[in-house]
């Protein structure tokens, strides 16, 4: 396959995985029992040179949910009738165009929810009437907090944990609790300094924290306002190893057994950590990519509970590894020759940039909707 693929979303349902693929105009599925591969293909012209169309997958009661990266809508593919749907979102600005981005996407009862990134909030969609509700910070919150998000982002990582009915998400150095009984979002400050975090997850009864600029782990607990430093060396070097965009190579943290998997795009090992914060290393078969000068080995993972999916940058391939006997083999991602040129096709005749208003912005949102009726 000619097209080198970057996989930014990855989501598993019973045997197959589904896949979110940068520039292209569609999703992938992979069935594992048989390693066939399909692309299937948004039903209309969607997708903008240079720009990733969504960005986060969810399945979720027979649906393929893909969460926006420059969209201004939530795509969603009926397994069963084998279509795509589009669910506008609601506009959070006054002004500009209504596009997205988005931190992640998760399942939350009778809903999904998605972190929108320069919006202080989150959006709930109800995923059998698929009702859209943006459920925003109360004015004075957000004047209080305001300062302390860097970059104008909110929404960072799609790491999360729910507890006591609560799903806890990362955005800087807060954490957001967002009620999964009434929607109320209740921020705590983990952190006196400004730092962004890639990673949470629970180890015996303990939170640990991934810093997303320094791959370094932190200690917290509920309702404190500061973190405890846990003295590990992740054999990361720091800020160098940024890409263009700014985004570190900390991906996230799995919780298994009494362990926890620390997971760094850069490196080829996944790392280990008991309760005790003794580290083990695990050699990733990545191979080597480093002719492409990214230092990136992958982007997103999938964990079943047992099989850990990490699709390899530019490899067109999939390691899965057994977190019980650390066996690692790979799926390869086949597109025959038609959907492949397809999607090569999506990917070159893409929308041309225009010159952008008010009015062009307006005039898009509506023609938008009339298509999406």
């Amino acid at each position: 396959m000619d097209i080198k693929l970057v996989i930014r979303g990855i989501a598993k349902k019973g045997e197959t995985l589904y896949l979110v693929p940068g520039y292209l105009n569609g999703i992938i599925s992979i069935d594992l029992s048989t390693d066939t591969t399909c692309f299937i293909r948004m039903s209309e012209k969607r997708s903008r040179v240079g720009q990733d169309l969504y960005e986060d997958v969810l399945v979720s009661d027979g649906r393929v949910w893909c969460s926006p990266c420059m969209e201004d809508d939530i795509a969603v593919y009926d397994l069963s009738e084998q279509k795509f749907i589009y669910l506008p979102l609601p506009k959070l600005h006054e002004r500009g165009r209504n596009l997205f981005r988005c931190g992640g996407m998760y399942e939350a009862g009778e809903n999904v929810i998605i972190l929108p990134m320069e919006y202080p909030g989150v959006i709930r969609a109800n995923k059998e009437n698929f009702e859209i509700t943006a459920i925003s910070w109360k004015e004075e919150l957000y004047q209080k907090y305001k300062e302390d998000f860097t970059e104008k982002m909110f929404a960072l990582v799609k790491d999360y944990e729910i507890d006591s009915g609560e799903t806890y998400l990362l955005t800087n150095n807060y954490i957001l609790k967002y009620s999964n009984i009434d929607s109320s979002i209740r921020p705590v400050r983990v952190c006196s300094e400004n730092k962004k975090f890639a990673g949470i997850t629970r180890l015996e009864g303990k939170y640990i924290l991934l810093d997303r600029s320094r791959a370094e782990l932190f200690e917290w607990e509920p309702e404190e306002n500061d973190l405890k430093k846990i003295d590990v060396d992740l054999g990361y070097g720091g800020m160098e190893t940024e890409n263009e965009e700014g985004d570190a190579c900390p991906v996230g943290l799995v919780s298994t057994k009494d362990k926890v998997i620390i997971m760094l795009a850069a490196s080829s090992y996944l790392y280990l950590m008991d309760a005790e914060y003794r580290i083990e290393k695990i050699a990733l078969s990545v191979g080597d990519i480093a002719a492409y000068d990214l230092k990136w080995h992958y982007m997103c993972y999938e964990f079943d509970g047992r099989n850990l999916y990490l699709p390899v940058c530019y490899e067109n391939r999939i390691l899965v590894i057994d977190t019980e006997t650390w066996e690692q083999k790979t799926v390869e991602i086949h597109l025959d020759n038609e959907s492949e040129e397809i999607a090569f096709m999506d990917a070159m005749t893409a929308e041309k940039p225009v010159t952008e208003n008010d009015l062009f912005y307006s005039l898009e949102h509506f023609i938008s909707r009339l298509t999406n009726t």
